[in-house]
């Protein structure tokens, strides 16, 4: 009889070290996957850091002396004549395609996050569309602030932006509303407008599958919620995950040390 209950003891302790062995390994494998994920994320950034870098040091700074060196040629020619006005055009299209090459070096970096953060270049994007349309836009920033990873916040600022420019195309708005909460562990932002709303059986078009794409790739929730003369409102909720180091390279601003000519975006 002693023996029959030592023996049931022993199979129960057996069974409780099995299941903190498993919780242990469910934990560690949970952790790996974490670890795996920052990872990604990290490669990612490094990688866009890298191209945004490359294709300055190389193509901008190549169209920047091709456009010096045409107005050089430029300056030697006779005024109307038609290698003068061949010269104009070549000088036009690598001035059009530096400007374009920095948009890309910008949007592989949104410089407008550059010295502001989420929030201020949040509010940056606010106030040009209030400025430009007359819409009211109000911004609202709760909790704490805390800085994300350039990657997050480089695509929830991207996800603003094409909130922000499908209001100005199609919402026929006249008040906007952006929230930005800092909560335990996630980050909430709201885009709300009191426009048209989204048509019945609409799917939104390129630009909502765009920011749900984004949200996604972060690992949240991306929602949108509209009715025809109700207006719309966007939401993301994404993990607030442990800050990153940020690369110490950036973009260059319009005040660069390139020495070329103005350039037209036209």
């Amino acid at each position: 009889m002693v023996a029959l209950a030592a023996a049931h003891g022993y199979v129960a302790v057996l069974d409780r070290e099995g299941r903190k062995r498993q919780r242990l390994l469910d934990q560690l494998a949970a952790t790996q996957a974490d670890l795996a994920a920052a990872e990604h994320r990290a490669g990612v950034l490094a990688e866009r850091h890298r191209l945004a870098r490359d294709i300055h040091d190389t193509l901008a700074q190549g169209f920047a002396s091709v456009a010096m060196l045409l107005d050089a040629a430029q300056a030697d020619l006779p005024p109307g004549a038609p290698p003068t006005r061949r010269v104009e055009q070549a000088m036009r299209t690598a001035r059009e395609n530096l400007a374009e090459t920095r948009r890309l070096v910008h949007a592989l970096r949104p410089h407008e996050l550059e010295g502001a953060g989420l929030p201020g270049a949040i509010c940056q994007l606010a106030d040009r569309l209030s400025a430009e349309t007359g819409i009211a836009v109000h911004t609202t920033v709760t909790g704490n602030p805390v800085a994300l990873e350039p990657q997050v916040e480089g695509e929830l600022l991207r996800v603003v932006q094409e909130a922000l420019t499908n209001i100005r195309r199609h919402a026929d708005a006249s008040r906007v509303t952006v929230t930005l909460s800092y909560l335990d562990g996630e980050l909430v932002l709201d885009v709300q407008d009191d426009g048209c709303g989204v048509p019945p059986g609409s799917s939104g078009g390129f630009g909502l599958a765009t920011m749900r794409e984004r949200i996604n790739d972060l690992g949240g929730v991306f929602t949108v919620e509209s009715e025809p003369g109700g207006g719309t409102t966007v939401a993301a909720v994404v993990p607030a995950s442990a800050p990153a180091a940020e690369a110490a390279w950036r973009p260059p601003s319009d005040h660069s040390d390139e020495r070329e000519q103005p350039v037209s975006t036209r």
